[in-house]
């Protein structure tokens, strides 16, 4: 397996020390399909209006596959770090200034070779989060979102979907993602095996990806199997997580 030099710090170029909000979002295009256990695949990654894009960087997320290998394009070794590979996360940063030729649409970025670890489809085994290497993306001034589009699948990303936690189980902190087929008020319940509600929380969340950070002792220091629901709108459903003494 190829090692790259980044290690969860790296920032696509100057500007993602600044304080700025997300303006925009850049996608990484992939074709969507079903994979099946055990069989191995290869994805390409290519990327949206490449000609205005300096830099992206974030954290690969996969889950339901496993990482064999990465077949580079125009992003290379030096723009991957597999320092958590074997936790399903990827980091990548990579620059307009490292690329020796102006990139365009149909170039492909990179490849994953993975292999299903489960029966799923592509579009719920990748995505894109910070949790080692923040997402942001720069191009025409701004800097934006940096997401997973599957073609073939649906394009606007219209289905709401509440994501496994990650990590799972967790001792202090954990991630909670959900995606929203528009802006909404969303409400995030956690519950332990009995039902007793441990923590609620309310807020206002824009239509696409969404993570929460949620803590142990948000969930009043309980652990073993918790419940959480995310109810949006018309939209809930509920997944279960491990919480693990310390």
């Amino acid at each position: 397996m190829k090692v790259g030099d980044v290690n969860g710090s790296a920032q696509a170029n100057a500007l993602a020390g600044d304080d700025r909000e997300l303006n925009g979002t850049f996608n990484l295009v992939v074709e969507n399909t079903s994979l099946l256990t055990e069989n191995e695949y290869t994805v390409a990654f290519r990327g949206a209006d490449m000609e205005s894009i300096q830099g992206f960087q974030g954290t690969l997320k996969l889950d339901g596959v496993e990482l064999i290998d990465i077949e580079y394009g125009v992003a290379t070794a030096e723009n991957f770090g597999l320092r958590y590979a074997d936790q399903g996360n990827i980091t990548m940063s990579w620059n307009a200034l490292s690329a020796e030729t102006s990139v365009q649409a149909d170039d492909v970025l990179f490849s994953l070779v993975i292999r299903a670890t489960s029966d799923v489809e592509l579009s719920d085994a990748i995505r894109v989060n910070s949790r080692y290497t923040a997402v942001e993306a720069y191009g025409n001034g701004n800097t934006m979102d940096v997401d997973v589009l599957f073609e073939g699948r649906d394009a606007l990303r219209s289905v709401f979907t509440l994501y496994q936690n990650t990590p799972n189980p967790f001792r202090a902190e954990t991630l909670i993602s959900f995606n929203l087929p528009e802006d909404v008020e969303a409400t995030l319940t956690i519950s332990d095996a009995s039902g007793r509600v441990l923590t609620v929380l309310r807020g206002d969340y824009a239509a696409g990806y969404n993570t929460v950070s949620v803590t142990k002792d948000m969930i009043q220091g309980a652990s073993g199997v918790l419940s959480y629901t995310i109810t949006a709108g018309e939209y809930t459903t509920t997944k279960k997580m491990i919480v693990l003494i310390k």
